[in-house]
């Protein structure tokens, strides 16, 4: 009886250990297919890595472009006509004639576009100078790809080698602000595409924006500012002033558009003095940008730097090109006198403004409009130009 006992547990313990033994080989078995699987798949992606890296390489083997080729191409995507774009070498110096057509754009934004472009190919900058007042710019940088120095003259193009092209034109009625519903009325009945500049005055310069926009017209803060000659020349009391601080600055600009918060741009209000100030201007432009809007700079004197400085700061910037006001009106109201002033200039966009919205300023508008559409001009907003 012991006897069979015995062999009956030996067997057991035999049957255990062959359990043990499969169940230990079967989960070998999986791991080893796991892990052969895994390292496949490993294997396949980093070759398809390392595939993407070569296509990557190659692409960007293909990319690379002489020097010549980078200025052909920038002269290509700016409009630049390739048969005027010239090179000359005196010694290790290349120099590039770029004429920029004037109608089309500014010298000075070419300068910008052609600065940045070049930055962005590590190009590296030794100097920048202006001719005056021959209007041409000298921009001289060092070429890293073939270790040569270019020197790009640019300069208005004077022998008329781009076609003609008729301007675009805004007109920007400016000082409203403070004008009840009923004397509103009539300035919602014009053409859509003239625009018009509020005042920041108090909650009636807001009705005056809501009112406008509600008739579809594209609406800009008129920003006060202290006027050349003050105190002998009246400024505005709620304007920004040369002796603020740059606190009181940027409280004075938050105001303004708390007051006109729909605004699509931003245009500097008439004589101002202080587009002169270094300090002061770029805080305002600071404001302007950061609500992505426009900045026109009303040149209201010749010494302005508002627009240069918005064009460093990158933000979208026009100049004043012309200015009608009660002064002058009774003489431009001859469309004879009215089409030479304007085909005077040679800007592809016009950019106009007309002084108080009262009587004058009404029927001087009427007429302005009428004769650019007789003679086939293209009215647009100024978010549109």
């Amino acid at each position: 009886m012991k006897r069979e006992q015995k062999k009956i547990r030996k067997e057991k313990k035999k049957d255990t250990s062959a359990r043990y033994f499969l169940v230990y080989l079967i989960s070998f078995v999986f791991l080893f297919v796991f892990l052969f699987f895994f390292s496949r798949v490993n294997d396949v992606d980093v070759v398809a890595r390392i595939n993407q890296k070569k296509q990557k390489n190659d692409i960007k083997q293909t990319e690379v472009l002489s020097s010549k080729e980078h200025i052909q191409k920038f002269a290509r995507d700016f409009g630049i006509l390739p048969n005027l774009v010239r090179f000359t070498s005196q010694k290790d110096l290349i120099e590039v004639h770029f004429p920029i057509n004037r109608v089309a754009v500014d010298l000075y934004y070419a300068n910008f576009q052609l600065t940045k472009y070049l930055l962005e190919q590590k190009w590296i900058q030794i100097s920048g100078i202006e001719l005056s007042p021959s209007n041409t710019q000298l921009l001289t940088y060092f070429s890293p790809s073939d270790s040569l120095t270019y020197r790009f003259r640019l300069f208005y193009d004077t022998r008329n080698n781009y076609p003609p092209v008729k301007p675009k034109i805004a007109i920007i009625v400016k000082g409203f602000g403070s004008l009840n519903l009923n004397d509103l009325q009539r300035w919602c009945d014009l053409d859509k595409q003239i625009c018009y500049s509020i005042l920041p005055i108090n909650k009636v310069s807001t009705m005056n924006m809501n009112e406008l926009i509600k008739h579809g017209y594209e609406v800009l803060l008129d920003i006060p500012m202290e006027q050349a000659g003050y105190p002998r020349v009246p400024s505005e009391s709620y304007g920004i002033f040369s002796h603020f601080k740059d606190k009181e600055v940027k409280k004075k600009m938050n105001k303004y558009f708390s007051l006109i918060p729909h605004a699509s741009g931003a245009i500097t209000h008439d004589g101002s003095l202080v587009t002169t100030d270094r300090r002061i201007v770029p805080i305002i432009l600071q404001k302007i940008k950061s609500k992505n809007l426009y900045f026109i700079d009303n040149k209201p004197i010749e010494t302005s730097i508002a627009y240069m400085a918005a064009q460093e700061m990158m933000l979208t910037s026009f100049e004043r090109t012309l200015s009608f006001n009660k002064n002058n009106y009774e003489n431009f109201k001859d469309e004879g006198k009215l089409l030479k002033e304007i085909t005077r200039l040679s800007n592809s966009k016009i950019i106009i403004t007309l002084q108080k919205p009262d009587d004058d300023t009404f029927n001087f508008l009427i007429t302005l409009v009428d004769v650019l559409k007789k003679n086939e001009y293209e009215i647009k907003t100024v978010s549109t130009l």
